[in-house]
Parts: C-alpha cells; structure tokens; sequence
C-alpha cells in the first residue's frame, strides 16, 4: 500500500510541476493585431491634428471590437499601418464621400493635391504599431516627411461624377508621401 500510495504522490507531483511550468507568454513579442487601429486625419495640421492643409496620425491604439463603433469627425478614419521591408509606411482609409468636408474634397478631387506645410516626424508608436500588423521586428525607425505639395493620383473603373466610397492609400518613404485615391 505503501508504495502505491508513493506512486501516486510522485505521479500527482509531477504532473502538477508540469501544469505550472505552462505559463503564457506576455511579454509582447508576440505580435497582437487587436490594438493596432490608429486614425488618420486629413487637411489637419500634423502634430495637433487641427484644421490645416496635411494630414495627422494619432496611435488611439484602438481594439477590433471598438473600433467599428470609434466616433470619427469629418475627414478621418481608421487605419491599420503597415511597414514594409524596405522602411516604408502604408496607410490605408476606408470612407464614404459624404465622410470629407468640402474643402477635403476640393483639395483632394480638383487640386488632386496633399500640401505638407513643415517638416514632420512619424513618431516610434505608430512605427512600432506598423512593424508589428506587418510581423516585422521593429528596432526603433522612424520616418521623415519634407514638406512639400504631394499629387494625388487617382484609380477608377469608371468616368464621370465622384464616388460613393473610395479607399485612399497614402505610403511614406524617403521623405515623401504618395497618395492613390481607388473607387
């Protein structure tokens, strides 16, 4: 009886060593896409995100589940960045037209112009985000982009009056961006 009874303590022992050297992993290099949304705001001033000619970009770190119901103002809308191997930054929006303001829609449909007004800096945050939706190690890059006037080139399959919906990509690198307007 006895060494059954040993048996079975050693058994039990064992298996609950086991069971508590399962720990999960949390120490955040495992890549998790469900806080990855951030919002891109367009003819706002970079760094406050108010009312200018640029765009802005705010790391709201937003979940799947909120960011369907997320208020959004006129002229923004979420993003999931992505980085590419090369360094670059791709940025794409999703929106109804009746999304853009008046002067969005001149500027992007009849200037079919992005104006850059300063110098800005694509913070770590929003990088780090980016470099982690793309499952690429991320080792502290960070983008330029020069100010300047960047076009806006368009893809559609059809001619005449705008769009309903449209997805606008925008893609930093080397210090530029390139904007693509699809419907």
């Amino acid at each position: 009886m006895n060494k059954k009874y040993f048996l079975g303590l050693a058994l039990a022992t064992v298996v609950g060593i086991s069971f508590t050297a399962c720990v999960k992993d949390t120490d955040g290099n495992i890549p998790s896409h469900a806080d990855k949304w951030i919002v891109v705001g367009l003819l706002r001033e970079f760094n406050s995100c108010q009312k200018s000619v640029a765009i802005c970009i705010r790391a709201n770190n937003l979940s799947e589940s909120v960011a369907g119901a997320y208020p959004l103002e006129k002229d923004e809308s979420l993003s999931k960045p992505l980085a590419s191997s090369d360094g670059s930054l791709t940025m794409k929006l999703e929106m109804n037209t009746d999304q853009l303001t008046e002067e969005a829609r001149f500027q992007l449909f009849q200037e079919k112009a992005l104006v850059v007004t300063e110098d800005f800096v694509v913070g770590k945050e929003i990088m780090q985000q980016a470099y982690e939706n793309a499952g690429i190690p991320y080792s502290g890059q960070q983008l330029e982009v020069l100010k300047g006037a960047y076009r806006v080139d368009f893809e559609s399959d059809s001619t005449g009056a705008e769009p309903q919906r449209i997805i606008i990509t925008i893609t930093i690198h080397d210090g530029t961006i390139t904007i693509t307007i699809k419907w």
